[in-house]
Formats: structure tokens, sequence, C-alpha cells
């Protein structure tokens, strides 16, 4: 899923608080690994 905000909202709504952390401090990352499916390094 890439729009960012609907995944940290349904995150939160599941209780995946680290989830919604991480997406605030590493969507450049995510972006990356959604596009490519490959982690950066």
């Amino acid at each position: 899923m890439f729009d960012i905000n609907r995944v940290q909202y349904e995150a939160n709504e599941r209780k995946f608080y680290e989830l919604v952390i991480f997406l605030e401090d590493h969507k450049a990352e995510y972006v990356h690994f959604i596009m490519t499916g490959e982690f950066k390094k």
C-alpha cells in the first residue's frame, strides 16, 4: 500500500503502534521497499 497516511491510520486502528512510529521516521525506506521489494541499506 502506497498511501502512507492510510497505512498509519490502519496500523493505529489495529494497535500496531511501532509501525506507526516506524513509518513516521522512515518514510523513504518504506516507499523504497514498496516500490522495489528490497530493503534499503
